[in-house]
């Protein structure tokens, strides 16, 4: 436990709850138990009754750490960072990217292209019309407001980063 305070880890517990050897260890454990249970601040998950085992996710025991952007894309196109806070588009133009560097041109079979591309705005528009994914927008003109129908770029992003990690694109290791 001192090595891994000293090395920044002071809020996780390791023990073989069958076999408590340490005295310390038989002391705490309840202790700890009773925190985890009664917090709110706490988020577990019980994934087994036979023995009882719990998922436990203890928000902020590591501060989160990006290294470079190149880094926060794999993590955001693997579903790890909210796509809101990084931006769909983006998501979908970086994954389109990594799959052509890759040259794993399964994207283009599963939404009918006629060859690869690194146009994302005409590969979410393929994908849209394939899909049917279309918005009403209103269009003004000089005679007055008219209403079109657009492709729906976000409905088809979505679609485009969903199937990735579905797996639907292949079997792609981004690092």
């Amino acid at each position: 436990m001192n090595r891994l305070e000293r090395e920044g880890v002071r809020n996780v517990l390791f023990t073989d709850c069958l076999r408590q050897r340490d005295e310390n260890v038989k002391k705490i454990v309840p202790l700890v138990t009773e925190l985890i249970e009664s917090g709110s601040r706490f988020h577990r998950e019980e994934v087994c009754d036979r023995p009882v085992i719990y998922l436990l996710d203890t928000p902020g025991v590591l501060p989160p750490k990006i290294e470079n952007i190149e880094t926060g894309m794999k993590l955001a196109s693997c579903g790890t960072i909210l796509d809101h806070l990084v931006g769909e588009d983006i998501i979908a133009d970086y994954l389109l990217f990594s799959l052509n560097r890759l040259e794993r041109f399964s994207y283009v079979e599963k939404y009918n292209l006629e060859e690869p591309c690194d146009d994302i705005q005409h590969v979410l528009k393929s994908i849209a019309v394939k899909l049917g994914k279309t918005k009403r927008v209103k269009a003004i003109t000089g005679v007055g407001n008219i209403t079109v129908q657009m492709p729906d770029y976000s409905a088809a992003a979505y679609d485009f980063i969903r199937a990735f990690r579905k797996g639907e694109l292949g079997k792609v290791m981004l690092d």
